[in-house]
């Protein structure tokens, strides 16, 4: 096993860091438009060459083997051209062996997965034919407690005669015989799955260490492609440099400027021979589907966490909090109203309401309720007089009904719920009250057990 395989056989299946930081493939771009717009391959005199940052070693990437580049021993900018169009012929040699593996790594896993694929019809084959043999089974032991085999000699002794007794063991014995079968095919094919289950692992084991090899492969095609596009822009740098001596040299040493001109065409034609090697367009379109792959699954990931947590979100409830003085409208469904309540339980009262309507129950009722509504409340339910009105205890009032200035309605903290539109809220066993009782303290609203109808923040 090489150290590519004993890499992916460890885990280590990431693509290298220039790979996943998409460096490389705008590596490879970048070759892509310099070899075809190389031509002539030089600036203009007098025109600024751009600078390119230099390259990192792409040996000194993680995630591919020491196997995926080449050796490299020429000096790109004042070797003879003669050994850089060779390293070049290297270079390009080793993308295409590099890709031939990746296209066989991955006929592997598809092979790998069809086997695993007919492993798992073979285990669920045999499961649902033990789900047919246990209910056989099911059967025979029923079947065995009903009719226990005392009663087929009871039956015998029984028996009009001889002959009537024989053909009734007979057909007791065929029965019997029926049940041990099934519980003897029960049996067989549980060991079948046992066995069926150790080759279905095995096959998965081994199309895990297939698909980790492939991505193995994928970071080595991936560096012998950026070893491959930082040695062809090095190429190109000379090529532009020694083309623009060459028209430097025009005026002065015509014979000088065309040697040089010529010695640069070999280099020039291999150039565009990489360009357009088929391996290494493949390589190209591989890691820009690789890049798009990535991106995609970062932003469904993103995507898929940002739901996560709105879903979480929505789950959690509004608590009501403290009085603020200020009033705000809460909307009740179904179209039953609205109810004025303090701003700070208005969230928790809303999202509640909201949640009851969807849960088939609807509330809706009276909230807020200012000072000359509570002391009008008190004359109708405890008397006219001043005593009466302001002094007398809330137990005196039929319904209880708290004294002027002390009523949480009168602070927007308090809810008289009504039940599906119709009147408030008439009992504990109500549908309303029940989904309350169960609910309401999730949202911070509590029930005065004297009043099935009355909540509040206190319970008051």
């Amino acid at each position: 096993m090489d150290s590519r395989h004993e890499r992916a056989a460890e885990g280590d299946l990431h693509l290298g860091a220039a790979p996943r930081g998409g460096r490389v493939w705008r590596r490879v771009l970048a070759v892509v438009v310099t070899v075809v717009a190389a031509a002539p391959f030089a600036p203009t005199a007098g025109e600024a060459r751009p600078t390119r940052p230099t390259q990192e070693d792409p040996s000194s990437s993680a995630g591919f083997s020491d196997t995926a580049i080449v050796d490299i021993d020429v000096e790109v900018s004042t070797g003879e051209s003669s050994d850089v169009i060779g390293t070049l012929e290297n270079i390009k040699s080793n993308v295409s062996a590099q890709m031939a593996d990746l296209q066989a790594a991955d006929t592997a896993v598809s092979t790998a997965q069809d086997e695993l694929d007919a492993a798992d019809e073979v285990v669920a084959s045999t499961e649902s034919h033990i789900d047919d043999l246990v209910a056989d089974s099911d059967d025979v032991v029923t079947g065995a407690y009903v009719n226990p085999p005392s009663d087929s000699i009871l039956d015998s002794l029984s028996a009009d005669t001889a002959n009537d007794a024989a053909v009734k063991h007979a057909i007791l014995d065929m029965q019997a015989e029926d049940d041990a079968e099934v519980l003897a095919e029960l049996d067989d094919a549980r060991d079948d799955l046992e066995v069926e289950r150790n080759a279905q692992a095995e096959v998965a084991a081994a199309a895990q260490q297939v698909r980790a090899e492939k991505e193995a492969q994928r970071a080595d095609l991936e560096a012998a492609t950026s070893q491959q596009t930082d040695f062809v822009l090095a190429v190109s740098d000379r090529l532009g440099a020694q083309l623009a001596e060459a028209e430097a040299l025009a005026s002065i040493d015509p014979a000088k400027a065309e040697e040089i001109a010529q010695q640069q065409a070999a280099l020039a034609a291999k150039l565009k021979e990489i360009s357009d090697a088929e391996a290494y367009k493949q390589a190209v379109a591989m890691i820009q589907a690789e890049a798009a792959r990535l991106q995609a699954e970062e932003a469904a990931a993103a995507q898929a966490a940002a739901a996560a947590a709105a879903a979480e979100a929505a789950k959690a409830k509004a608590t009501a909090g403290p009085a603020s003085g200020n009033l705000a409208t809460v909307t009740c469904p179904a179209g039953l109203g609205t109810l004025t309540v303090d701003s700070g339980v208005s969230a928790a009262l809303q999202q509640m309401v909201n949640d009851a309507g969807a849960a088939g129950v609807n509330l809706c009722g009276g909230g807020w309720r200012s000072p000359d509504a509570q002391i009008e409340l008190r004359k109708k339910n405890c008397g006219t007089s001043e005593y009466l009105i302001y002094e007398a205890p809330s137990s005196a009032c039929s319904p209880p009904t708290a004294r002027p200035g002390t009523s949480l309605h009168e602070q927007g903290l308090a809810i008289d719920f009504t039940c599906n539109g119709g009147a408030v809220i008439p009992s504990h066993s109500s549908p309303c009250f029940i989904w309350l009782d169960g609910n309401a303290g999730a949202y911070g609203f509590s029930n005065l057990p004297s009043e099935p109808w009355h909540w509040s923040t206190t319970g008051g």
